[in-house]
Parts: structure tokens; sequence; C-alpha cells
């Protein structure tokens, strides 16, 4: 008789012990003890403490691939089963090794699996993986992320170091993905066109600039927040977060050359070594200097709250002149002064701080507001004391896990409500200020309020202005080769000056203004031109099929200044043909409201006026060579007369730039004799 012995049915039962061994392995050795198993959620906080840098509690939905959640705090249809067991065991095995703070891939790369093996209506489980699977995972990750990479590598080693190597699966062997890296878009590189809608990673000029005139001009505390912010963000580049978790002693000072000099220290994300950012001149020195000063005299209230509940977490901080109330029945006008509230808390609003209801009713007049009150109701201390504790994030009272940094040591904490509008400020209940917060007051929601519409500030075709905290990083980034523009951004930040008059870009200079053009893409207007240089940009947009701002670009690519104007002349390539001729020369431009070109221009013209007048009069005495002289010098005297004309003209607008064409005459230079010297030549040979 024949014995048929079926090894696949041997190996799918040694899976399912190997795949039963994993699970029980991270169920009894569960890292994350306030949790539950079975739970679907699970608070991670405590466990990547020392790695977060907010207050903001860390959770893990183990969420299936075909919930739709409404509402994100909740799960409504877990990871199927059996696949979930494994999907939590992975997480734990993860954790356990890395402790991510970017953690969510992981549940990401396990809805990919789940999505594939209901396409396949396979049982939901890792042991019935195919290499199909990981082809249907694959595609699900390319339709639904912009980043599929990252999750598709979390993927591949979910399959090579734990799948495989456990020894839970037989139908598939080492496996790599097929998803490619792919580099992030860099807009702020050139960028050849904007998408409506879409956001450079750059700020527009006009928004930066805004941001320097809102910065003096206003008083209101959420604006002087916001531009502190900007401030320090424009000190040196460096993310939203590190500015977020700076200390409150985050300024340094060191002695060079018996000279002082100050930095900011940072601690960089991204596992960067600290280090100290030094301001590149003095003005800036004061300027970062006076944001610190602003921001710690803002939350000095809310850090001493801090700094109290740090060592009595379980007591209600009490400004000193209020301590008498602690333990005692309290009003509600008594209640909103233990806060830092300015107005008093209504009656009908006591349950948003906890209060139950009334114990009772007092007649003494200093615990009114209104004091023709014959009365006003009382209530328990204590429910207020344990509202406002429980509050307090599950990773007080530190609020950088990196550096252990106390909140009542961080530059950012202030009251809470302190950028809200709709609601008192807190002065006496701390918050961290988040990411979040500083985008939403740079615009980031464009249909609320935000720092440029509480201050009137749009681009002059109405658009609204906005900017998101990376953006600045951009900037400086793109800048850091820069010569004029970031000086006289730098001057704008410092107030060296004015930034009250309508039109900013009339405080820069045209060196700053062509580089900006040159330099950030699309994010500063276009260059008004007349005259040559504008025909010229239009007839190499047309021949070579692109927009005439390229074209202006191309044609501005070589910028210098010189004592009579702004010079195009590439010199890597020829010398200059017309040196000390610029007025005739093709390559010289001018721009409105410059007053050294227009000073420049009168010179010319008076210097030009004089020459030929005194060569005329040599020609009526029978001078040799005043003719010739005078044909040289008077058209010069014609084109710097246009020049002039230009300048003083007031209809047309400043930073418009004007070009004359070239001139066919001859020049009084050495390089201009030689081709001179060829013309002649090869004429004479016609």
């Amino acid at each position: 008789m024949t014995t048929v012995i079926d090894f696949r049915s041997a190996q799918q039962i040694d899976v399912n012990k190997n795949l039963d061994a994993f699970i029980a392995k991270n169920k009894n050795n569960f890292i994350f003890p306030d949790n539950e198993w079975e739970d679907n959620i699970w608070e991670i906080t405590n466990f990547i403490k020392t790695k977060i840098i907010n207050s903001k509690s860390k959770k893990v939905y183990f969420r299936s691939v075909t919930e739709h959640p409404i509402c994100k705090n909740t799960v409504s249809i877990p990871i199927s089963a059996p696949l979930i067991d494994f999907a939590k065991a992975v997480f734990c095995e993860i954790m356990r090794v890395k402790k991510l703070c970017e953690y969510k891939r992981i549940i990401y790369a396990i809805q990919a699996l789940e999505f594939a093996l209901i396409e396949q209506k396979n049982s939901i489980c890792v042991s019935e993986i195919n290499i199909y699977t990981l082809d249907i995972a694959e595609k699900y990750l390319l339709s639904k992320y912009k980043d599929p990479w990252n999750i598709a590598k979390h993927l591949e080693s979910i399959v090579n170091n734990i799948i495989l190597k456990k020894q839970i699966n037989t139908r598939i062997y080492n496996w790599t993905t097929t998803i490619t890296y792919k580099t992030p878009i860099r807009n702020d590189r050139t960028q050849k066109s904007h998408i409506e809608g879409n956001k450079s990673k750059i700020p527009h000029l006009e928004e930066i600039l805004a941001l320097a005139d809102i910065h003096y001009s206003s008083n209101h505390i959420p604006d002087r927040i916001v531009t502190c912010f900007a401030v320090l963000a424009m000190f040196a580049p460096s993310r939203g977060t590190e500015i977020l978790s700076l200390p409150v002693d985050c300024i340094v000072k060191l002695t060079e050359h018996k000279q002082e000099i100050m930095g900011i220290k940072w601690l960089p994300l991204k596992g960067g070594d600290p280090l100290t950012k030094f301001a590149v001149n003095k003005e800036y020195e004061e300027l970062a200097t006076d944001a610190i000063q602003s921001l710690k005299k803002i939350g000095k209230s809310a850090r001493d709250a801090a700094q109290w509940y740090s060592k009595n977490p379980d007591q209600l901080y009490l400004p000193a002149h209020l301590e008498h109330l602690r333990n005692q029945p309290i009003t509600l006008w008594e209640a909103a002064q233990i806060l830092g509230k300015e107005n008093p808390i209504k009656g009908s609003h006591a349950f948003r701080y906890g209060f139950s209801k009334p114990i009772g009713r007092t007649t003494h007049k200093e615990s009114m507001y209104y004091k023709t009150s014959h009365w006003v109701a009382i209530y328990r201390f204590e429910e207020l004391e344990s509202f406002i504790t429980s509050k307090l994030p599950q990773t007080f009272p530190i609020f950088d896990g990196r550096t252990k940094q106390y909140w009542h040591e961080s530059l950012f904490v202030l009251p809470k409500n302190i950028l809200k509008p709709d609601a008192d400020t807190l002065l006496n209940v701390p918050i961290s200020i988040d990411i979040n917060q500083i985008n939403k007051q740079l615009g980031s929601n464009p249909q609320g309020i935000t720092v440029f519409t509480r201050n009137k500030k749009q681009f002059s075709s109405g658009k609204k202005m906005y900017i998101t905290t990376h953006q600045f990083r951009h900037l400086l980034n793109t800048l850091a080769q820069s010569k004029a523009l970031s000086q006289e951004l730098i001057a704008f930040w410092s107030g060296r000056k004015s930034v009250t008059q309508n039109d900013v870009y009339n405080h820069l200079s045209q060196e700053a203004i062509i580089e900006a053009f040159t330099t950030l893409e699309n994010e500063v207007k276009c260059l008004n031109q007349i005259g040559n240089l504008e025909e010229k940009a239009r007839a190499v947009s047309k021949i070579n099929s692109i927009s005439y701002e390229q074209a202006l670009k191309i044609e501005l690519g070589s910028v210098h200044l010189t004592q009579y104007g702004i010079c195009r002349h590439d010199y890597s390539l020829t010398p200059c043909p017309k040196d000390k001729d610029c007025g005739n020369c093709g390559e010289f431009s001018v721009m409105k409201g410059n007053s050294e070109h227009t000073k420049e221009a009168v010179y010319q013209v008076q210097i030009l006026e004089n020459a030929i007048h005194n060569a005329k009069e040599a020609e009526r005495d029978g001078h040799i060579g005043a003719r010739r002289w005078i044909e040289v010098n008077e058209p010069k005297l014609e084109r710097w007369k246009k020049i002039k004309a230009f300048l003083e003209d007031d209809k047309i607008p400043i930073n418009t730039m004007f070009t004359l064409a070239d001139s066919s005459d001859y020049h009084q230079t050495k390089v201009g004799l030689a081709f001179a010297v060829r013309d002649l030549k090869r004429n004479s040979k016609v």
C-alpha cells in the first residue's frame, strides 16, 4: 500500500505555528503598557517621549484600508482578522528596535497588503501572500501616495526581515520593490511654469517685505509672535520645528578679534549635531535679539505657570496676589483672574472650565466683576484645579525629549489662546505653539484671519498673501550666494530702511531688483522694460518658443554695475568692445528711480554739450579734426539726452529699465578701433 504525504499541508502547519509564535512573543512582551493588545488605537507617547519635541499625543490607528473615516480619532473598521494580530506584532517588533517617530508608514504598508489580499479574494492572512499580492500592493501605493517609495521600502523590510526570516510564508522569496526613488521636486530651483493654486517653495518677495512692514507697524500680540518667528526664520536656514523648540537662553556670545559676536544655539532635527548659527551682521544681531526678548516677555506668565506645574503637577498655579484663594470656594471672576483671563466667565460657560454646579453664594464685592450685583455664585476650587491640571500633556514637564528641555525653559511656550482671535487669552495657562498654528497665521488657511489680512496686505492683483514656514529656509538657501538682494532684505528686516510706503519695491536697489528677478523664478514682479532690450527679449521669446520673462532672464544673466548704469555684457565670452563708452552700447541700461543713474545722465549731457560747443568754436577757428570729433560725439549727446529724459519722466513707473539700440558709430577705444579698422578693410575689398 502506497502512503501519500502532503508536504504542502505539513509546511502550512509549520507556517501557522511560526506565525502564532511570532504573535505570542510580541503579545507576551508587550512594549506599550498603557494599552491593551485588543485595542485598535494605541497611545504610544510615553514610549517615544525621548524623541518627540512637542506635546502632541502620539497614537497608532490599526484602521482597515476599507474604512473611509469621517473622524480620524476613531477606528470603526479595524484591519481584517487574522492580519490584524500580525500587524500589531510587526509594529511592536519594529518599534522595539527603532522607536520611530514616523511610524505611520508601517501601518500604510500593512494596509497595502490588506488591500491586495482583498483584491485577490484570499484569506486576509500573511501566509496567503504571493508575488501577485505584492504587485497589487505596489500598484495601490503608487495610486494613493505622493511618496510611495518610502512606504514600499517599509513593505520590503517587513517581507524580507520578518515574513521570510520568521518563516511565516512559503509562497514568496527575497523581494525587492520595483518602486524607484524620485528626487522631490525642488521649486526653489528653476521652475518653468506655475500651476494655478500651486505654492512655490520660495515666498514672493512682496510677502517677505510685507512681513517686515508688519513687524514694525503692528502692536497686535499675534502679529508680533508671527513676525518674531519670521525674524528667527530669516536669521539662518532652519526648520520651523527647530525654531519652535528653541530654549529661552538660546543666545550665545563669542569674542573674536576683540569683538563680541552674537549667535543662536540650535539642535537640528534628523540627527544633526548641536551647533551655533551666528548673525551675518550687527543689524541682524540686534533684530534677532529684540525678537527673542519680545517672545520671552510675551510668554513670561505662561512659563512661570509651567515652572510651578513642573514641581506641583497636581496643584493649580495661582499668581502670588491670589494665593489666598487656594482650596477656597471661588467666584467665576476669581477663576478668570486665576487663569489670567481679561474678561469674566459667563455663568452659562462655567462647565467649560470644569465646574459642575454652584455650591453657594457670596455678597463679597471684591469677588465680583460687576460691583452692582447683590450676589454671585461660588464654585469648588478643586474642580477648576482638576480641570486645568488634567490638561497638561502626557510628556509634561519635558518639552524636548532629545535634550530633556523643560517647558518653562522653552521660548515658544506661550499663554493659551494667544493666537486665537475669538477667545480670551489665558495668561497663566501654558501651551506650546506648534507649526500648524504658525502656518495658519501666515495664511495656510486662506479663508481665515491671518497676519496679512489683519494688516490689509495683499498683492496688487487682489490675490491673498500666504507663506509656509519652510519657505523661509528655501529662500535663504537660494540666496546663499547672492550679493545685493540678501543684504537688502536684511536692511528691511533690521528696520534700517523705511517700509511704510505703498510700493515696497521702491526701496530696493536696482541690483537687488534684477538679482531677485533672475534668482527667485516667478516670485517677484516682472521687470518693466522700455526700448531695445524689450524688443530683443520678445524676439528671443518668439524664436525659441519660450516666455517673455524667461527670455528676459537670459538677457539679464550676467548683470553688473558700472559708474554709468547697468551693464549686461558677459566678459567670460569677449572683452568689451565699447569700454568706457557705455552710452553708445546696446548692452547698457538704466533704471528709473535710481538717483545715481539720473545724476550720471545729467553730468554726461552737461559735459558733452560743453565739449561740443568748444569743438564747434575750434572748427570755426580752423582747427583740423574738430569736425570729425563733433560727428562722433553729437550722436552720443543725443543718446544721453534720451536717457536723461527717460529718467526724469514722472509718468514712467519706478524700477522700469530703459535700453537704447546699439550704435553703429566708431568708438575711441583700442577694441573699438580694432573693430573700425576691420570694417574699413572689409569695405575696401568690396
